[in-house]
């Protein structure tokens, strides 16, 4: 089986979770040799001799096929449940890490803003929108982001992006009554959130920012949720796809779609000075309206919502 069938049916687990004479919650395999082997059954006890030569030969994961992500979670928690609030503990207790998601959150809360007179009870949507967005950012699954520093253009550009993709994901549920199910939602703000790791100023020329991510988080064994890996290969097909004049949009998923046109315009916007306000948002969004791979229907409804925003320069 070569690398992509493996990528696109099997996810990778950690066997530090599996223990002596614990029934494995489902089949796992390894690849070897170019080959996905089976290593251990569903139901199987797994025993201290395996264990030790996994560990010995410098084994640390195996896989399972995709089916089976919810029934291997499901196992952890019953298994381990106070994993996740131990794990919680090293983010809430490291002064880093929260000074780095204070500096993120800082900075987009005061760049963007919904406009007062857009709701009916500014205090109410502030304080449930700022504890929906500081949920999904201050999460351990983004442990690994906050515990390093990125160039100012790629964290800040991220922190823009990664609250106006918010602010407008929240305008489309409630002004447009599109049902979107929060786990989605929140896969997709932290998607943004990484979507464009730098680490260095110079980069080259024809660096594509979605290969440099993906480079980046197999280097470091990095494991994401399998919604953001999701979207991130989709970042990653876009930008090799898109200039092929077959290219066909509505292969994108809607969350990619909307993904896009704020990036998009947050780039752009990042370009212009001078002008007000009005004038601004107008340059930054005119590339957007004229954009062949720009959803339509989705770029109308996101010109509507700029109308609520106020930007600070």
């Amino acid at each position: 089986m070569n690398k992509i069938d493996t990528d696109n049916k099997y996810h990778r687990v950690h066997m530090g979770n599996l223990l002596p004479n614990v029934k494995a919650p489902c089949n796992l395999f390894l690849k070897f040799k170019g080959k996905v082997i089976p290593i251990i059954k569903e139901d199987q006890a797994v025993d201290i001799e395996f264990i030790n030569r996994m560990e010995s030969n410098d084994i640390f994961f195996a896989l399972i096929v995709k089916e089976d992500i919810k029934k291997w979670e499901i196992w952890l928690k019953k298994r381990f449940p106070f994993r996740e609030a131990i794990e919680w503990f090293t983010v809430q207790d490291n002064p880093e890490i929260l000074k780095q998601i204070a500096s993120y959150k800082s900075y987009a809360f005061d760049k963007i803003k919904i406009s007062p007179d857009e709701c009916e009870n500014y205090d109410q949507f502030f304080i449930r929108t700022n504890q929906k967005f500081t949920e999904f950012i201050k999460d351990i699954n983004l442990k690994w982001y906050f515990s390093k520093y990125w160039t100012d253009q790629s964290f800040f550009h991220s922190a823009n992006v990664s609250y106006l993709l918010f602010l407008f994901i929240d305008y489309c549920k409630n002004e447009l009554k599109i049902d979107i199910r929060d786990d989605k939602e929140k896969c997709l703000i932290q998607f943004s959130i990484i979507h464009n790791l730098e680490t260095e100023k110079n980069l080259k020329d024809n660096d594509i920012e979605s290969e440099r991510t993906i480079n980046f988080l197999k280097e470091k064994k990095i494991i994401l949720h399998n919604f953001v890996g999701g979207f991130l290969k989709e970042h990653l097909d876009f930008h090799k796809k898109n200039n092929s004049e077959s290219y066909n949009i509505d292969e994108l998923s809607f969350f990619y779609k909307t993904f896009f046109i704020v990036d998009s315009f947050e780039k752009n916007r990042a370009k212009i000075h001078g002008g007000s306000r009005k004038e601004r948002i107008k340059k930054a969004f005119d590339p957007i309206k004229n954009n062949k791979l720009a959803d339509p229907k989705i770029k109308s409804q996101f010109e509507k919502f700029l109308e609520r925003v106020v930007f600070k320069i």
